[in-house]
């Protein structure tokens, strides 16, 4: 039996989707626990560029099957699109896709709901996506929200009715005949609900812990965590940021990176590494491996700086002290490394990347206290380093 969790530890937009859809191919089973529709994972492969907002990122692989759990909330008219668009590519999706009757829909009130609250927050705005999800959340927990089992007793439902299935034994068979599963995280750490930067965070539970109420797997059953984070950091919507470059290194960042989101499109907010903030996710997630993405977005700048803690004032302080309020007020302490000039892409072997990438690579592992695994040099598939 395995059962891999991926976990974004910045403030989303890590790269998970390409992660999962490489690694599906050794896994029987991947699973989305978490979340709704505001989630984007862009994967890029040999079928094309597919964006994709609730179907898991290993539908890509013939022998994977996928699960959306009771954790997710689910938009039909964008999850009906999705299984469409994927079968126009070639990819089947019936008898590999499996919805949970447990799961509640996002109805197209509580969009109108969300854009509306967001509106009367003013100069207070969070900067949700209008998905619908919080107040679908809200509902769950007033019990007053409407499962996908009722959904497609309608008419609207139809289409999705052979989908549906109880995913609890599902999954409670695939651990006892051992299967390989993988739990695709949908958000990063930072967003997390309860350990996020409240409010101006998402409305569901990330972290791996979160797999037990999603998705019926205990946590004695997960034997892996891989925690994904970018070599530098974004963030979309409103919140603090204490590393955000408003200026040309940002700029340059969005752009080589193309940093803006895969829901919305909205530009994202971009700055350099924050260790002092991922190493917070490290300590409440405690991955076992960590995979680094877009290290490529670096190639070419003359100096590269890490966050490598934060000060108000005169006084050191620490991520996980810090409020909100707080966290508007922090500085970052940098460290200066010096770039490599030449670009990454191409490089087959960790042994042939730049004496500065690796230097790079290993102050980050070495702070972490965390291995990583993965290393993340192209947008596509085949563009990842396994050390």
């Amino acid at each position: 039996m395995s059962v891999t969790v991926i976990v974004g530890l910045q403030w989303g937009d890590e790269g998970k989707g390409k992660i999962v859809d490489f690694m599906s191919k050794s896994v029987d089973f991947v699973i989305r626990f978490h979340g709704g529709a505001n989630a984007g994972h862009t994967v890029i492969n040999k079928y094309g560029k597919f964006p994709l907002h609730l179907i898991p990122s290993g539908i890509f692989n013939s022998k994977t099957k996928c699960i959306i759990t009771n954790g997710v909330v689910i938009d039909p008219k964008i999850l009906i699109n999705e299984i469409k668009m994927l079968e126009r590519a070639g990819i089947k999706t019936k008898g590999r896709l499996f919805i949970s009757k447990r799961a509640h829909i996002v109805t197209e009130d509580k969009k109108i709901e969300d854009k509306n609250l967001e509106e009367k927050r003013g100069k207070l705005k969070i900067g949700t996506t209008g998905m619908g999800i919080g107040p679908t959340y809200a509902a769950k927990a007033l019990r007053t929200g409407i499962r996908v089992e009722d959904f497609i007793k309608t008419k609207e439902g139809k289409f999705l009715k052979p989908y549906v299935k109880e995913t609890f034994l599902i999954i409670k068979d695939a651990l006892l005949k051992n299967k390989k599963i993988l739990a695709e995280g949908a958000h990063g750490v930072l967003l997390d609900i309860d350990w996020g930067t409240y409010p101006y965070v998402t409305s569901s539970n990330i972290v791996p812990g979160a797999l037990h109420a999603a998705a019926g797997i205990s946590p004695f059953d997960i034997t892996n965590v891989i925690g994904i984070f970018k070599a530098y950091t974004t963030r979309v919507g409103e919140g603090p940021f204490p590393i955000e470059e408003k200026n040309e290194i940002g700029n340059i960042i969005r752009e080589k990176g193309n940093e803006y989101g895969t829901t919305t499109g909205r530009p994202r907010r971009c700055g350099w590494l924050d260790l002092e903030a991922l190493k917070f996710s490290c300590d409440l997630v405690k991955p076992t491996e960590l995979t680094i993405t877009k290290l490529d977005v670096l190639d070419g700048l003359k100096n590269i700086y890490i966050a490598c803690g934060y000060k108000i004032g005169k006084k050191v302080v620490k991520f996980a002290e810090l409020n909100t309020d707080l966290l508007y007020k922090a500085k970052p302490i940098y460290k200066l490394f010096r770039g490599w000039e030449k670009p990454i892409r191409g490089v087959k072997k960790i042994s042939q990347l730049p004496y500065k990438a690796r230097k790079y690579i290993s102050f980050i592992e070495n702070f972490l206290e965390v291995p990583i695994r993965f290393i993340s040099i192209g947008p596509h598939r085949d563009e990842i380093l396994i050390k």
